[in-house]
């Protein structure tokens, strides 16, 4: 199950660690919009002590465009931002994706409609927060309105193949996994499944998931009958013999 944020009562998600101390990361999730007026977070790093020391990825409206928006902002040092080329519909499941180097900013909607900022030079913030479903720094504010899941963060800049791999639906345990450092799937639970976080919730209400591919369990083995498996490496298929209680190894 996903999570239902309710931007009336400024519903979010949120854990008080710094996850990023350094450039590049990526942000990625999906989200399902029920009004595409208005800038909404669907996931964002902040200083909570600060007003306008964020690092955000956005539902965005700009001017009459809903485009998805990666926005970096350091106080007095202003903000840049990068905008998708294609636009998002309101009431639809769509997957979000921004990439933050120390030159550049991309941005990602479905996995595509890529947009870049050509440039960047922003001393990245001091982050003290991750929320989900609304910009956490001191003056919080861009509530999301409506649904978001699969909320995660990477230490690296994903490249082009590796997001359109996110948006066919693949968990984000498919890519990279290695360099992801936050992953909320926000079934259920409120758990971070790599870091270990765990989210605070202020509101929200359970809602459906979007449909997702995750990798199969590990498998552990089963109760053993007339005596053990035979030995074998990794991935081995052991075929089971029940007429002879045992297992096949020829």
């Amino acid at each position: 199950m996903a999570r239902l944020f309710d931007d009336g009562a400024s519903d979010y998600l949120i854990n008080s660690t710094r996850i990023i101390t350094a450039w590049p990361f990526t942000m990625a999730g999906w989200g399902r919009t029920n009004d595409n007026s208005v800038i909404q977070t669907v996931a964002g790093l902040a200083d909570v002590d600060t007003t306008n020391k964020y690092v955000a990825l956005w539902f965005g409206a700009v001017g009459t465009a809903a485009v998805i928006r990666a926005w970096v902002i350091n106080a007095g040092a202003g903000g840049v931002e990068a905008n998708t080329s294609t636009q998002y519909s309101e009431n639809i499941w769509h997957h979000l994706c921004g990439v933050y180097e120390a030159d550049d900013i991309h941005v990602y909607l479905d996995g595509g409609g890529k947009g870049s900022l050509g440039s960047n030079g922003k001393v990245i913030p001091e982050f003290d927060n991750v929320s989900v479903g609304m910009m956490r720094d001191s003056s919080p504010d861009q509530e999301m309105s409506g649904d978001l899941a699969e909320a995660a963060v990477w230490d690296v800049a994903l490249t082009d193949a590796e997001v359109a791999i996110l948006a066919a639906g693949y968990s984000p345990l498919f890519v990279r996994p290695q360099s992801l450092i936050f992953y909320a799937p926000l079934i259920r639970g409120l758990n971070d499944k790599v870091g270990g976080l765990t989210l605070t919730a202020d509101g929200t209400t359970v809602s459906a998931h979007p449909r997702i591919i995750y990798p199969a369990p590990i498998w552990t083995g089963f109760p053993i009958v007339g005596g053990e498996p035979p030995a074998g490496s990794p991935g081995v298929v052991l075929l089971m013999d029940h007429f002879n209680g045992g297992f096949l190894n020829g």
